[in-house]
């Protein structure tokens, strides 16, 4: 059972007239507000606002276009509905209880490969300072002279 009645409203295209206003949008926003304080005056709150598609047949022929109407929808409580129940999904949850001694989590080993944070002496992702364009050119001579058959 549902506590809420609705009521839709089509949103006004068009502003309408009102005095002191000046600007098309000031006075659709004006429209609006008239709109909105004459269903709060009948109980209803506004509830969201839905654009949905309809089929409008036009002309002789009836030929179908599709048109899209802009819906205010405003909703108020029905009386004696204020105790109904709450969805589960909706209430409050109850904190869970935390284990204080929980197991110590163990790293998982991959066959060999050390899983410390700390890099080793021979990892090649380790950072390393920059070299000086000396130490670069220090290293490719060594490069060379232990392979000459790949300096070309």
């Amino acid at each position: 059972m549902s506590g809420y009645e609705y009521k839709v409203v089509v949103a006004p295209r068009k502003p309408g007239k009102a005095r002191g206003v000046r600007g098309f949008d000031d006075k659709y926003a004006h429209t609006l507000a008239e709109l909105m304080n004459e269903q709060a005056s009948e109980g209803y709150q506004y509830f969201r606002a839905e654009s949905l598609p309809v089929d409008e047949k036009s002309g002789m022929m009836g030929k179908v276009t599709e048109k899209y109407l802009t819906l205010l929808v405003f909703r108020r409580a029905v009386a004696g509905a204020a105790e109904q129940e709450v969805p589960t999904f909706l209430r409050a949850q109850e904190p869970e209880t935390v284990v204080e001694s929980a197991p110590a989590r163990r790293e998982p080993t991959f066959g060999g490969i050390p899983t410390s944070s700390e890099p080793t002496g021979n990892d090649p992702m380790r950072l390393q300072k920059p070299l000086s364009d000396d130490e670069f050119a220090e290293n490719i001579r060594e490069l060379i002279e232990q392979d000459p058959d790949k300096s070309t």
